[in-house]
């Protein structure tokens, strides 16, 4: 089944649709019969090879459907054009998959040059735009670097916050999981409900995120979804633990009263700030 994002060579169809107004064999190999004794499976270069020879033109085949010596011989030549057309867009393909190679080549150069130094003075607003266009991978990156007590943050939550996330956030995420299972990109996972304890919910929510960041790019797609998610899993939780653990007034700080502006204008000065 072609990928949906590569279209077939259009020429190529057209030529192919040309060679079904000859008598064309009715049979698709998919197996190659091998000498007795002889265990191996089918291989990619079997199927490709056999079918494209199971094309080429039976010339007998030809005359017993009537076909005169010249439209046999047009039927070799669309044969040969088609083998060339195949031959053009795997080509083509095979130049776009170098052209993507190194772009991720000097992605990765650019980003190992990327200082998370600077980019942290800059103001807020523009740090935001410039991490826009970061790829996932590196946004989670600097994000546990920024983050790397965030576990231990989230044991100051309480269990009713940790069952929020794990069974709305993260829960959500799995049922929204739509593996192609001939190309499956995640390893399975059990995901437990049954949970008690803050260390567990903590593990759980984190095994969830390791699976996504561990997909395996069989799906391309897919793939590049999971690894988004993973991202945005750990900004949910950083996000969460802002304002869950958000820094509360000490209480042995006493409040200074606001001094009543229509009865005195002059500024009251307790014990403890002087």
């Amino acid at each position: 089944m072609m990928e949906p994002d590569v279209p077939e060579n259009s020429d190529k169809l057209v030529l192919y649709d040309s060679l079904t107004e000859y008598p064309l064999s009715g049979r698709l190999i998919t197996y190659r019969h091998r000498p007795y004794g002889q265990r191996l499976s089918t291989n990619f270069n079997d199927l490709i090879t056999l079918n494209l020879h199971e094309l080429l033109p039976n010339i007998l085949l030809g005359e017993h459907h009537g076909k005169t010596n010249e439209e046999i011989e047009r039927w070799i030549e669309l044969t040969a054009d088609y083998g060339k057309a195949v031959l053009t867009e795997f080509e083509n393909k095979c130049n776009k998959q170098l052209q993507t190679i190194r772009n991720i080549r000097r992605e990765e150069e650019q980003r190992n040059k990327f200082d998370t130094e600077k980019l942290s003075r800059l103001p807020k607003d523009l740090r935001q735009y410039i991490q826009s266009y970061l790829t996932p991978e590196t946004r989670l990156t600097l994000l546990e670097a920024k983050h790397p007590d965030i576990k231990k943050d989230m044991k100051k939550w309480k269990v009713e916050h940790l069952k929020k996330m794990y069974r709305g956030t993260v829960h959500n995420s799995v049922k929204n999981i739509r593996e192609n299972y001939a190309k499956r990109c995640l390893e399975y996972h059990d995901f437990r409900l049954s949970i008690t304890t803050k260390g567990e919910y903590i593990e759980e929510i984190f095994k969830i995120i390791d699976m996504y960041k561990k997909a395996v790019p069989r799906e391309v797609d897919n793939y590049r979804r999971y690894k988004k998610e993973a991202t945005k899993l750990f900004m949910n939780i950083v996000y969460a633990n802002k304002h869950i653990n958000k820094s509360k007034p000490d209480p042995t700080i006493k409040k200074t009263k606001r001094p009543n502006k229509k009865v005195s204008n002059t500024i009251t000065i307790t014990k403890e700030e002087t």
